[in-house]
């Protein structure tokens, strides 16, 4: 109960970032109030796609490094998903990958297709540990240099 009210948490959070910053960027809210509530729809539909696909790819990745690490072959979903939750994996990714996509979110918002944005945020959230790992090589190869 208590991994579902984290992820519940962290979920609320990030979607109010993105409708921050989805606030922001429709032209529609930028000056005036939406005119109909098919515009209003649109305001919430790209933050929650966003939340969604986001934690998701983390979830889904965290819960897969849980079955790697796993010895037996039985599972216990409800144990993976405690254990993911409270890994480090899982809260690095949930800081990081809302600044990613905020940093691309102009060319997220002239996105049409919602499937499309939800894999962009699903992957996002999945390869996370990758991107970090190789950042983290890059920077290690630079001072070796140095």
């Amino acid at each position: 109960m208590r991994a579902v009210l984290t992820v519940m948490i962290t979920a609320l959070l990030m979607m109010l970032v993105f409708f921050v910053v989805n606030y922001k960027y429709v032209s529609v809210w930028a000056f005036q109030p939406p005119s109909s509530s098919l515009n209003l729809y649109l305001l919430f539909l790209k933050p929650i796609l966003l939340t969604l696909g986001t934690i998701l790819g983390i979830l889904f990745r965290t819960l897969s490094e849980a079955l790697e690490r796993q010895e037996t072959d039985d599972v216990n979903l409800k144990s993976l998903i405690s254990k993911g939750v409270q890994s480090r994996s899982f809260w690095l990714a949930s800081f990081a990958s809302p600044v990613v996509i905020l940093s691309m979110y102009p060319s997220i918002e002239s996105i049409d297709n919602y499937v499309l944005v939800t894999l962009i945020a699903y992957e996002n959230g999945f390869f996370f540990r990758v991107v970090v790992e190789n950042r983290k090589r890059n920077l290690e190869k630079q001072e070796k240099r140095e």
